[in-house]
């Protein structure tokens, strides 16, 4: 019995088949046994070199297998002219190695195409054209669609990373999140950027920002860090670090929020100022609008209003536009000096609430609107002094803006002049006695002590 080339048998004509009571050669037998021989170890190859022609069924229900060698991935393979068509799962025992291109079903959220023993609904999926998805207990959390964006959370990207929904703005965005806000005191945000750092000063999380420049592409324009600021058990002070480049290429750090809230610009290390959160500068100072005006509020921070502080613009009338400085207090203006603290300085002058000049005092002697004080022995209290030789008018006095007297003086003399002008007397008549009052009159001559 020879095997012919479709894969079946062919009985050898010579001394078979056997019939009853006929004695078998030992030629026929051993040529029967040969040619079975043959064909068994024809019909599965196991040189790898002949082509096998037969199909090798496998019967249901039984524990059927094809070994191989487990040692070699040489000797251990199973190599086809054509394709392997599985009708149920294949299992891998350990690598599989495909040369050319694996195929799956497009598969589900619910039942991915590609996923793991004991966990079928856990995996990766191919919901639309173009479109890789990944499911975690049978529902999708994260896709790539047809555009190449990153959805997590969300089956509609529309950036190049989108978390939660999706921003509804028309603008070409690179990113977006969307979550439930977090409690501040928890400190954790919607976006979290960690530092994998040895536990120290100075380290924490850094967000970078690039721009293409007319060299280089994605240079480092600036950058926002949250560091760790004191060391220590229990110990959690951080500050926030803002940063740019300038011209030259150089980031370095521009301003800081301190553990405490102070901000410093120009500084790395802004002080508590009279136990207030401060704001500290280094360097320079400009407030304005587009209207030229600039207004610096002191006082209570939760007012909309101004009650006190320092403006530019009309005098006396803040919003319309001038170069006035413009110094404002609700219930007045202090000056105070003194070497020390501003805390134990002395006041040493006053503008009050109805415009009084107070010097030296803090409150009016009566109704006048200009008050001068001073204790000291030595004087002078006021000095009026005349830059120029010769001499010239010191004081002068105006009612209703007509002049009614002044106070001059000269080189070496000081003359207290009032005017006779008709207009600004009444009742005006004879004087009797006239020649008796002269004669009281006790007239000198005299010499100045300068001269």
């Amino acid at each position: 019995m020879s095997y012919n080339g479709s894969g079946t048998f062919q009985i050898n004509t010579s001394g078979q088949p056997v019939v009853a009571g006929t004695v078998i050669s030992s030629t026929a037998f051993n040529a029967l046994t040969a040619d079975l021989a043959t064909g068994l170890s024809t019909a599965i190859t196991k040189d790898g070199q002949t082509t096998t022609t037969a199909r090798i069924p496998f019967a249901a229900g039984i524990n059927s297998s094809l070994t191989t060698d487990s040692t070699s991935t040489a000797t251990g393979s199973i190599i086809t002219a054509g394709g392997v068509g599985i009708a149920k799962a294949l299992y891998v025992g350990t690598t599989a190695n495909i040369a050319g291109v694996a195929t799956f079903s497009a598969g589900t959220a619910a039942l991915p195409a590609i996923t793991t023993t004991g966990d079928t609904n856990t995996g990766i999926f191919f919901p639309a054209a173009d479109t890789i998805a990944f499911a975690e207990g049978g529902a999708e959390i994260a896709r790539f669609d047809s555009s190449g964006n990153l959805g997590i959370g969300t089956s509609s990207p529309n950036t190049k990373l989108t978390v939660g929904t999706p921003n509804t703005q028309t603008v070409a965005l690179a990113g977006s999140f969307s979550g439930a806000t977090p409690a501040i005191a928890t400190g954790i945000g919607m976006v979290t950027v960690n530092s994998t750092d040895t536990v120290a000063v100075d380290k924490g999380g850094v967000l970078s920002f690039t721009a293409n420049t007319t060299t280089l592409s994605g240079y480092a324009m600036g950058f926002i860090a949250g560091k760790y600021e004191t060391a220590g058990a229990g110990v959690y002070s951080g500050y926030l670090q803002f940063g740019t480049s300038n011209s030259a290429g150089t980031i370095a750090e521009r301003m800081r929020i301190n553990s405490s809230g102070n901000v410093g610009i120009g500084t790395s290390s802004p002080v508590t100022l009279k136990s207030a959160t401060t704001l500290q500068v280094l360097g320079n100072i400009k407030a304005g609008s587009v209207d030229g005006a600039g207004l610096v509020s002191l006082g209570d921070t939760s007012s909309t209003g101004g009650n006190a502080g320092i403006w530019r613009g009309a005098a006396g009338a803040y919003g319309s536009t001038g170069n006035y400085l413009n110094l404002g207090g609700y219930d007045g203006i202090t000056f105070t000096t003194g070497n020390a603290d501003i805390a134990s300085q002395t006041e040493r002058m006053r503008i009050t609430s109805a415009g009084v000049l107070l010097v030296g005092r803090t409150t009016q002697t009566s109704s006048e609107k200009v008050c001068f004080e001073y204790s000291s022995s030595v004087g002078p209290g006021l000095t009026v002094n005349n830059s120029v030789s010769g001499g010239g008018t010191a004081i002068q006095f105006s009612t209703a803006g007509s002049g009614v007297g002044n106070i001059t003086t000269g080189t070496t003399n000081t003359a207290y002049n009032t005017s006779s002008d008709y207009r600004l007397k009444n009742t005006i008549t004879s004087m009797t006695g006239a020649l008796a009052k002269v004669a009281l009159l006790k007239p000198v001559t005299y010499k100045w002590n300068i001269d």
